[in-house]
């Protein structure tokens, strides 16, 4: 279990006892958000904000389960503190921030870059900063406000569009939860109920297809029999 508990994050093994594994000065940096590498939970990242006023604060990094921690370099300057962050196996860490409207930023360990991913011109919508996700082959997962769920594709760096199925947007909120299973499905949440959506893209030999195919889905409402759409 991970909780971000009086400002600084924490792990428990059972839900009841935590355990602090970063010192912070409480009078001057708090935790926004942070992530855990889903492939080995010694490794963890996260964002720091000031206790008061504005302005952002460094990324961290751990890779011992929090007995030393690193600043991740050059983080973007472009306003604001991440709201949502996530890794994958590799160690690339993705982050959701609201600079007059959504922007995912994506740093590759390999190389210790960051690079800027301007959520598609087509979320104009709702207001609101929707939910990210990653897979573990290093696509990312964005859940628009206004239910719409954008894949970026690691291998072509372009981002296609998933439609949630009829009946489950009406409300007109951004999936949550929003979680990757595997490296080809998604798990959604709506009001109305869930989606599971697998196979999201066509994809030959590692490299996105120009026109991708619709996802497969399968669609849960409460008290229903689930039913599949394409």
């Amino acid at each position: 279990y991970w909780a971000i508990l009086n400002g600084t994050l924490s792990w428990s093994p059972n839900g009841t006892q935590w355990n602090n594994i970063l010192p912070l000065n409480p009078k001057r940096w708090q935790v926004e958000t942070y992530a855990i590498d889903p492939a080995n939970q010694n490794i963890a990242t996260v964002s720091l904000i000031p206790i008061s006023g504005d302005g952002i604060g460094p990324v961290l990094e751990t890779t011992n389960g929090g007995k030393s921690w690193s600043e991740v370099p050059n983080f973007p300057a472009i306003g604001e503190a991440p709201t949502t962050m996530v890794m994958n196996t590799n160690g690339d860490i993705a982050a959701l921030i609201n600079a007059n409207g959504p922007v995912v930023v994506r740093y590759t360990a390999a190389n210790q870059t960051w690079s800027v991913l301007p959520v598609p011109s087509g979320d104009t919508g709702p207001s609101g900063l929707g939910q990210l996700a990653a897979s573990g082959n290093g696509n990312l997962i964005y859940g628009a406000p206004d239910g719409r769920i954008y894949q970026w594709v690691r291998a072509s760096h372009q981002w296609f569009v998933i439609n949630p199925p009829a009946g489950l947007d009406n409300a007109g909120l951004s999936a949550n939860p929003l979680q990757a299973v595997g490296d080809n499905q998604i798990l959604a949440g709506y009001p109305a109920g869930w989606a599971d959506f697998w196979e999201p893209l066509a994809v030959a030999q590692g490299k996105a297809a120009k026109t991708p195919r619709a996802a497969k889905s399968a669609v849960h409402l409460p008290n229903r029999v689930s039913s599949s759409t394409r």
